[in-house]
């Protein structure tokens, strides 16, 4: 807020000095200064409109934009909290409720075990009998065991019933009484038909039952008008667990009344040749309907647990889809909110750097130094300077400074105060500068007096320039030389692989000339010029820094020369992208020990498209001509003065450029030579270092390879495929006469005849 309000008195002042000066312009009796003054008016108004307008707009925007992801975020936060409460209530008074019905049935089993325990006493009075129902009572006994542990699984089931819904709730606890009732009834009107002898007292049982429907049906008209979820959920839970405990404690009233009916008419009517057959009868009658009363009630249970988990399950799906969209929502406004606050914090960091003053680009000339310097130390007191240009005189230039920008107004008393403190400040100042305003051009100025420094002779101004090795050393990246025919390109790629590797260093290089002998053997490399070979290597690089970023202990040093990329690139295969392949080498290549040599002879070729981002990738020397077409081109690199000296006027100059820093070194091999030449003045300071076989993505590439190229022409080869079985492999004997045969060379013990031997047999095992 504090920026936009700045930003808007910035632009009102600066319409407000527009307007006070194109008022006065219009006042002038030139018409042409009264015409430029209308316009100044006109845009003066315009801009305190305009900024009124945009500094309005925006703080209205960001204000609602702000207001609305906080209130937002804000409101999904409390929904999430409250729903993740609800759960939490949810699930711990439905756990309290089923272990308050797990008791009740655990009583229910408990007066159903004392039913039997009296049937017990009345059969042991019958001491004929008793055996029989010590037997009959052991089964009962089992069954009831059984059931317990049926019961315990039921236990276990219903403790993982959790959450339900209001509509849920109500149904259950409906069907819950309409089933228990009608069974009660069912088993009443059976009992009746059965034993018409006490249908009285069975008829008492009914009314009961009728009572209770009718106390019920009004609980359950109150019920159906409840709408707080919580209340539904405690009352229709103590409703279901009093009907289901009314309707058992009816029906095992009803029963108890048979029973009762039945052991009376056994002890008075029945003869008792005839007893043990009617307690036989009546203990399996009372098994069958104790077992049918615990089946139903099992029944009824795992229903009634099946609905709960059903439910639950329902919920729990509905509410894991409504908290993951709620949670969705309230992360895609905090990534919004997010977006916007890195947003505010780039425009502030963006206007903080054009709050900053602007100084000269360039410091090739010594007025451009002492005019940065300038503005620097005023803005250190907190006046700003923008430089503009400078009449520039060796010894006295001129140097113009715009001094208000928006609220800026800075005046001459202000700078001219600080002189002698600047002079002190600056080097190459003889006087301390004064300030005036120039009417012309509407800005400051300030004539300053420099001191000139002597001018270095080439070799004072070459003992301030490093050595190219200490400057190479600290690069983390591959590098792109850059020059001239005859400017060493190929020597100062073998001195940078000298300097970066050693003798057990891979090195490999990819030259399409068409020399006789290689030029880069003498260095260690293994070089390719068939192009086919070259493009297969190219391939095989990629292939390379994929294994080397997964396996760590590969990552031996590998330096890979490639000389002149625009003959590599002009006949590449079309599903090769050997740009794409050597940048990526270049950038990754060095943490995983590849060092890449590019040489080319103009990096501007636009046949190749070696663009600015491609030759970014690399850390950049430019040698002898490209050194200087550098540093006097456009877009040169700050140098200092000295730097810009030297390469002017040494034969072999080089200009490194590493991160968009330039800087000044020696030739690589030729620093030592007065006069440059396209030819005649080799290498110094190279070795001469045998190459190792390298290991570049799946090829391997031997020295032998080398040795092969150089010993054995087409003829020659021909002629040892069609000899090849003269010689046994396994104990090279045949080989003296193969090469006979080939070379016409008899067997010696020369060098040049052990060469020959060891191309001959690496040949013949490449030959199927």
């Amino acid at each position: 807020m504090n920026t936009i309000d700045s930003l808007k008195n910035k632009i009102f002042l600066a319409s407000f000095s527009v307007g006070i000066v194109s008022t006065v312009a219009v006042l002038n009796p030139n018409l042409s200064i009264k015409l430029f003054g209308g316009f100044g008016v006109g845009a003066s108004v315009a801009g305190v409109a305009l900024g009124e307008l945009i500094t309005g707009q925006s703080v209205n925007i960001g204000l609602k934009s702000k207001e609305a992801f906080e209130k937002e975020l804000s409101e999904k936060s409390t929904q999430v909290t409250n729903l993740q409460t609800t759960v939490d209530n949810l699930v711990k008074k439905s756990s309290s409720v089923l272990n308050e019905e797990l008791t009740t049935k655990n009583q229910e089993i408990a007066d159903l075990k004392s039913v039997v325990a009296q049937l017990n006493t009345t059969i042991l009075h019958n001491y004929d009998i008793r055996k029989l129902l010590e037997d009959n009572l052991v089964k009962v006994r089992e069954t009831l065991a059984n059931k317990e542990a049926e019961l315990k699984e039921v236990q276990t089931s219903l403790q993982n019933v959790g959450n339900f819904s209001t509509t849920e709730a109500y149904n259950i606890v409906k069907n819950t009484y309409a089933r228990s009732v009608k069974k009660v009834e069912a088993l009443l009107d059976a009992l009746i038909r059965n034993h018409p002898q006490v249908a009285e007292f069975l008829q008492e049982v009914l009314l009961e039952v009728d009572n209770l429907r009718n106390r019920f049906i009004k609980k359950l008209s109150n019920y159906e008008e409840l709408n707080s979820f919580d209340e539904l959920l405690d009352v229709g839970l103590s409703l279901q667990e009093e009907i289901i405990d009314r309707c058992v404690s009816l029906k095992i009233k009803g029963q108890t009344i048979v029973i009762r009916f039945l052991q009376d008419f056994v002890n008075d009517a029945v003869p008792y040749t005839n007893h043990e057959k009617y307690i036989s009868d009546l203990l399996h009658q009372a098994e069958t309907q104790i077992l049918e009363t615990q089946k139903q009630g099992e029944q009824n249970k795992r229903a009634i647990a099946q609905e709960w988990v059903d439910s639950n399950n329902e919920m729990v799906e509905r509410y894991e889809g409504e908290f993951s969209e709620v949670l969705n929502h309230a992360k895609h406004s905090v990534s919004r909110m997010q977006t916007m606050e890195q947003t505010i914090c780039d425009l502030n960091q963006r206007i903080n750097e054009l709050e900053k003053p602007q100084e000269w680009r360039s410091n090739v000339l010594d007025a451009q130094k002492v005019g940065n310097s300038i503005i620097r130390f005023y803005w250190s007191q907190g006046i700003r300077l923008d430089r503009a240009f400078i009449n520039n005189d060796p010894y006295e230039p001129v140097l113009y400074f715009a001094s208000s920008r928006l609220d800026d107004i800075t005046k001459i008393e202000e700078l001219n105060k600080f002189s002698d403190s600047v002079q002190q400040h600056v080097e190459l100042l003889l006087e301390p500068p004064h300030f005036s305003y120039n009417g012309e051009y509407g800005l400051l100025q300030t004539k300053i007096k420099l001191a000139i420094k002597p001018k270095l002779s080439k070799e004072e101004l070459t003992d301030k320039i490093p050595d190219c090795k200490s400057v190479v050393s600290k690069a983390k990246r591959g590098f792109l030389i850059t020059g001239h025919p005859g400017a060493g390109k190929t020597s100062a790629m073998k001195a940078i692989s000298q300097w970066l590797g050693n003798e057990d260093t891979m090195r490999i290089a990819l030259n399409p000339h068409d020399d006789e002998t290689s030029s880069f053997t003498d260095s260690g490399f293994i070089e390719l010029n068939d192009l086919e070979e070259i493009y297969e290597a190219i391939r095989q690089l990629d292939t390379e820094l994929k294994l080397r970023g997964e396996d760590k202990t590969r990552r031996q040093t590998l330096i890979i020369a490639i000389d002149e990329l625009g003959r590599i690139i002009k006949d590449a295969p079309d599903d090769l992208d050997v740009m794409e392949v050597l940048k990526q080498a270049a950038v990754e290549g060095r943490k995983l020990s590849i060092i890449i040599l590019l040489g080319n002879h103009s990096q501007t070729t636009k046949a190749i498209e070696m663009d600015a981002q491609f030759r970014g990738a690399f850390y950049q020397l430019f040698l002898v001509g490209g050194a200087t077409d550098k540093v006097n081109g456009i877009g040169a690199p700050a140098l200092k003065q000295h730097e810009i000296n030297w390469i002017n006027s040494v034969a072999y100059p080089v200009l490194t450029i590493f991160n968009g820093r330039g800087v000044a070194c020696q030739h690589p091999t030729h620093w030592a030579y007065k006069e440059y030449q396209d030819s005649g003045n080799p290498p110094m300071g190279l070795e001469d270092i045998d190459p190792i076989t390298v290991t570049l993505g799946n090829q391997l590439y031997s020295p032998s390879m080398i040795i092969e190229r150089e010993l054995l022409s087409d003829a020659d080869k021909s002629l040892i495929i069609k000899n090849k079985d003269v010689v046994n492999l396994k104990t090279t004997s045949g080989i003296s006469t193969l090469i006979e045969t080939v070379k016409g060379v008899k067997a010696s013990k020369s060098e040049e005849y052990k060469r020959i031997k060891e191309a001959v047999l690496e040949y013949l095992k490449t030959i199927p």
